[in-house]
């Protein structure tokens, strides 16, 4: 994996250091191996701002790593399985080649030399570990952490255990974890909500037998489902197929078995009812890196966690009300405060969306995000789980355009999913989703959040649309920037209370025109004006109930960039009210509703691992 020169070849030669699986050049046994370059790709380089990568897998299969890099501190180790490739170090081609590179990798000062572990070294010597010999781990240990010694690790292990010697306490100490399966885990899950479903923080690999044994359940066993994969959509109608058409798939439980599922994915549970709890133990399963923002030593343990477990494809991670599938590569990117953010922030959408509407955030059940490599509709849509294509990934997990953005595209899925009908005028599917960007840009990030020129707001294109629509004569709905405009002018509590209205009276506005006259007369209410002069410039079917009960308050018109573009609109408009119309609002109208009930906050963990 790392060489220089002929295979056969005895010439010591300083060579180039390789720091990851990868040959930048062409054939080794003939070829001289090209510079690396300083920094390459980001993904295969770095973590977050420019941290260099900890560990680099060198080799791996069957359940563990074979072969390792790692930083500690401030020093360097290689852990390599087996002891022939060490007693063989210093004859050739080993001598000529990857000797050399060890030296380039791990020395310290001008002369790094290699020393026995049970033997005198040094400082800037590199220390050789098999597991025959006895040495002083704690001293060995600190010294690679102070980065005065590099040290090689040769060890042996099956799939079992590896013993207890020397080697292993070394390894431990400097937290070197060579596997990277749960070949047999015990997991404790006790279900809360009404969720349907939730994952069991593990791995299955496609075509490969694992087994399950239910060691303790408070309902029906049967009353539980293994689903597997978080890529939910078919694709079968898409054309071409990049990957297979359907994917998800359940298997009802028993209270033991074993399956082999096709597909593989993240192992998920199903269950078929509340406040219910069952105690899994499984096996041949590969554990992803853990991640729970309801569980305190999740949180405090993934900067371990995220290096332990990082060689799975998958990984689901878990908030209060919101969990994520992404590809693991994109995860382990993130340290713990990043994680705690990205969840907490998801979290808080979701839970401001039901704030807003009036709905239960604690009873409604989880959302989900995933992504694919392929999906049924569109760049991204909306359903459980909200999907997205592959690209989706590096938006929703990049904490600094998240501050800036806002992250638009998961608010516009999630607010799908969580659509006021009721307050969805005609041809507004794609418009009252967007309204809940309102209060996520202006509550959770701190953007601007109401006001003309504003993006997801009401920028000047939608200002022109109005202006169209004031010109006509038929009524086509309205758009984002009707919404936005209501909450410049009156406040946001104008549109939380009337949001809570018409979704409280979802059921009895089953019409347009219902919809309609209710919006209208709350809205008069709400804001103490008769505000029909104005509203009726959009066309809307108002009926005479509406415009009497509106007429019980003083008339109102706005005064501001928008309606200054059309004084010949304005005036005729307002030339047709007794006594004209006021051109500032009587008051901001107050919110009724706490729109931050539960933000930052999270209930008990999900499962556990006994």
């Amino acid at each position: 994996m790392i060489a220089r020169g002929s295979p056969d070849g005895t010439e010591i030669v300083k060579g180039q250091t390789v720091s990851e699986v990868g040959i930048w050049g062409n054939r080794i046994g003939d070829k001289q191996i090209t510079p690396e370059p300083e920094w390459g790709e980001e993904d295969r380089y770095m973590v977050g701002e420019k941290r260099p990568v900890r560990d680099v897998v060198l080799g791996s299969g069957h359940g563990h790593i074979m072969g390792m890099a790692v930083t500690r501190g401030k020093g360097r180790a290689v852990a390599m399985i087996g002891e022939r490739w060490m007693r063989e170090l210093f004859t050739a081609p080993y001598l000529a080649n990857f000797s050399v590179n060890l030296k380039n990798f791990l020395g310290q000062g001008d002369h790094p030399e290699f020393r026995w572990a049970n033997e005198d070294y040094k400082p800037g010597d590199i220390v050789l570990v098999k597991r025959s010999m006895h040495f002083n781990v704690t001293k060995l240990a600190k010294a690679v952490m102070e980065g005065v010694n590099g040290v090689v690790i040769s060890y042996l292990g099956t799939l079992g255990t590896l013993g207890q010697h020397n080697t292993l306490d070394l390894m431990r100490a400097l937290n070197i974890q060579i596997y990277y399966s749960i070949y047999g885990y015990v997991q404790d899950a006790k279900v809360d909500l009404t969720s349907l479903i939730y994952s069991a923080s593990a791995y299955v690999n496609p075509g490969e037998v694992f087994k399950w044994r239910v060691k303790n359940s408070t309902d029906k066993v049967d009353k539980f489902f293994f689903t597997f994969s978080c890529q939910s959509d078919d694709i079968s109608k898409v054309n071409p197929w990049k990957r297979w058409p359907v994917i998800k798939h359940a298997l009802q439980l028993r209270s033991e078995g074993s399956y082999a599922t096709p597909t593989g994915g993240i192992l998920l549970m199903r269950i078929d009812a509340d406040n219910i709890g069952i105690t899994l133990e499984l096996e041949d399963v590969y554990r992803h890196p853990w991640f729970d923002l309801r569980n305190q030593s999740a949180i405090d343990d993934w900067d371990n966690e995220r290096l332990r477990h990082n060689l799975v494809p998958w990984t689901m991670f878990f908030g209060d009300i919101v969990f994520s599938c992404l590809q693991t590569k994109a995860v382990v990117k993130l340290n713990k405060d990043d994680m705690v953010f990205l969840q907490t922030y998801m979290d808080n959408v979701v839970k401001i969306m039901h704030n807003f509407r009036g709905s239960d955030w604690t009873t409604a059940g989880i959302e989900v995000f995933a992504v694919d490599i392929q999906i049924a509709a569109g760049w991204g849509h909306s359903g459980m789980p909200v999907l997205g294509h592959l690209p989706w990934q590096d938006s929703s997990t990049d904490i600094k355009d998240i501050k800036k953005t806002s992250n638009i595209g998961i608010t516009h899925e999630f607010g799908h999913n969580l659509q006021n009908w009721a307050a969805t005028l005609k041809w507004g599917t794609e418009v009252t989703n967007n309204v809940y960007h309102f209060i996520v840009r202006g509550h959770l990030v701190n953007l601007t959040a109401y006001g003309f020129n504003v993006s997801w707001a009401f920028g000047w294109h939608e200002v022109k649309q109005v202006i169209d629509i004031w010109k006509g004569t038929d009524y086509n709905g309205v758009n984002l920037g009707y919404y936005n405009w209501l909450g410049m002018l009156f406040g946001e509590g104008l549109l939380v209370n009337l949001w809570h209205e018409t979704f409280h009276n979802r059921n009895s506005l089953n019409s347009e025109e219902k919809k309609v006259n209710f919006w209208l007369t709350k809205m008069c209410s709400e804001t103490e004006h008769n505000v029909i002069p104005w509203q009726e410039l959009w066309n809307f079917p108002i009926d005479n109930n509406t415009r009497t009960e509106c007429a019980k308050y003083s008339c109102y018109f706005p005064d501001d960039a928008l309606t200054q573009q059309v004084p010949d609109i304005v005036e005729k408009a307002i030339s047709k009210v007794p006594g004209g119309c006021v051109r500032t609002p009587k008051k901001q109208v107050a919110s009724k509703h706490d729109i931050f009930k539960g933000l930052y906050t999270h209930g008990q963990p999900w499962f556990s691992f006994l």
